[in-house]
Order: C-alpha cells, then structure tokens, then sequence
C-alpha cells in the first residue's frame, strides 16, 4: 500500500491484473490504473511512490525495475536494482545490491540529481537508524 501525502489517495496492487490501483479514499472509486505486471508498491518521502516491477533483464541476477511515480500517473524515473530504500528525508535512494547475482553493489542516488550516475557502494547496503555517540570524557554532550 501507498498513501499520498494528504491521504486523499490510496495505491495498492490488484493481484488479478498485476497493475496499481490508485483510490479515491472518500468515494471509494479507483482514479487510474497503473504499472501493469506489478511486484510491489510504495510510498516516497517525496509524495511520490515507486512500482517495482520486472526489467528486461533475465537469468540469475536478473535486476528489477523500480519506477518512481506521481499519485497523478506521471513517471518521474526509473531505476534498476534489486530493491530500494529511501533516507528519512528523501532525497537519497538507495538501490540494494546483491552479493548472490555477480559482483556486490549498491548505488546511492540524489533524488534532487536524478540524472548523475550516483555513488557505487561495494557490498550491500541498509540504512540504520541514527544514534547518538556514546557520551565520554573527550566527548560529552553540551548543554
């Protein structure tokens, strides 16, 4: 499931047809259909959400296609990788590697630089919750 923003508008799969319903909340009725042969669907810090779905590629280590969309049909982008995280803040997409298909690899992308290749992370990568450093006598926390 993916809610816009302002919660007017649902995104959802509808199995039988593999596509992404999106539903007016009040009315109940479907707005537009998107995506056909659709593998999941989620909701972007941004507003946005993004489609997974299947490339063109095929055999072992076969990458997936994510399609980043606007509750308003509109594509934005397309990115390929196994799955992808986004920062808390959205601007960062994270393309997941694998390190069963090939060579490990991670790619960051700046959503705000949609065209730049993005940063290559060897191995795969998360992302982790922030923490605090631990508080020390060289490190201690200022009031």
């Amino acid at each position: 499931l993916a809610w816009s923003s302002d919660e007017s508008l649902l995104a959802w799969i509808d199995c039988v047809a593999s596509a992404v319903r999106i539903t007016d909340v009040r009315s109940g009725t479907v707005v537009r259909t998107i995506a056909p042969v659709t593998r999941d669907v989620a909701t972007m810090p941004t507003g946005d959400l993004i489609v997974t779905r299947d490339s063109t590629e095929h055999g072992e280590g076969a990458r997936s296609l994510g399609v980043v969309y606007g509750f308003d049909g509109t594509e934005k982008a397309h990115y390929l990788g196994y799955t992808w995280g986004i920062s808390a803040d959205g601007r960062y997409l994270l393309g997941i590697g694998s390190c069963c298909a090939g060579p490990p690899s991670s790619r960051l992308i700046d959503l705000r630089a949609p065209n730049e290749p993005g940063v290559l992370l060897p191995g795969m990568a998360s992302w982790t919750a922030a923490r605090s450093r631990p508080s020390s006598p060289t490190n201690s926390p200022r009031i």
